[in-house]
């Protein structure tokens, strides 16, 4: 399917009643907890695109010219009733609580430094879920540029924000000039790449086209468990559904060499029985 029909593919009246309902029935379940409102917004926006775009790829793969209630029901089927996602991703009260505060502090920390007209490069955007969830909440003016190597992630990002610049790109090699970014945000991203030394690449490409004082935040998992990280690492060479998730004791030191400062470093999540964290850690160009 040509890249102008992808971009016109729409979503049938079916299609749509099958979002609408999901979505109350999750706002609902997020209600429970103590909820902001500017939150709760960006997560229905968040989780209303994730479904779409799931089933955006489901109507792609099946050639159709428009996403019907196959593709949502598809879709749906993969995250599980409203009840299921909501504490799949919370957890409790503590876990959602942490998540709610982190999202308002990568919102204070771009505000603090990333002044109108500045530019910002969202690295393995895929849509965007990141930074498009930011944005909507954020009250000043920035240039976004999101890097990721899927067409149909990049397209659909290009279909819901026409001010979303996106380019195709390995994060190892990043398309562009050194000291351009005012901040460089990677969300989920650096344990999905495969070898240590593709994740070096990354983080030292990402030193490379920040300005001086710009900031780098990266909110990922890592493993506390030397057993976690020699299985998930053996695993991954097995199956594409096992990510490595290597020792966040290897992440301090590739950061401590790539010269940048921590400034701010928070631990949001804990899984596996606390085998594996989700950290963001927040840094600065020297």
């Amino acid at each position: 399917m040509e890249e102008r029909s992808l971009l016109q593919l729409n979503f049938d009246e079916n299609a749509e009643k099958i979002i609408r309902s999901y979505l109350r029935d999750f706002e609902c379940e997020v209600l429970k907890f103590d909820v902001e409102p500017e939150y709760l917004q960006s997560l229905l926006f968040e989780l209303e695109n994730q479904i779409r775009f799931h089933s955006f790829k489901a109507a792609v793969k099946r050639d159709s010219k428009v996403v019907e209630e196959v593709d949502v029901a598809k879709t749906l089927k993969t995250f599980g009733s409203p009840k299921e996602l909501a504490k799949h991703t919370f957890q409790d009260a503590d876990t959602f609580d942490k998540k709610q505060r982190i999202f308002f502090k990568i919102k204070e920390l771009l505000e603090r430094h990333v002044g109108g007209g500045r530019i910002v490069l969202d690295a393995g955007c895929g849509w965007g879920r990141f930074i498009l969830r930011l944005k909507r909440q954020y009250r000043k003016s920035f240039k976004m540029v999101g890097v990721d190597i899927d067409d149909i992630s990049l397209k659909y990002g290009k279909k819901i924000s026409k001010t979303f610049n996106v380019i195709k790109s390995k994060l190892e090699q990043l398309p562009f000039r050194d000291a351009i970014f005012d901040a460089v945000l990677c969300s989920g991203v650096i344990h999905e790449i495969r070898t240590f030394s593709a994740r070096k690449s990354a983080v030292e490409e990402f030193r490379r086209v920040l300005k001086t004082g710009g900031i780098l935040c990266l909110m990922d998992a890592f493993s506390t468990n030397l057993i976690i990280d020699a299985l998930t690492r053996m695993l991954q060479h097995i199956t594409s559904k096992v990510e490595w998730f290597f020792l966040k004791s290897t992440m301090d030191k590739l950061l401590e060499r790539s010269t940048f400062e921590t400034v701010e470093f928070f631990e949001v999540e804990r899984r596996a029985f606390g085998t594996i964290k989700l950290f963001l850690i927040v840094l600065i160009k020297k």
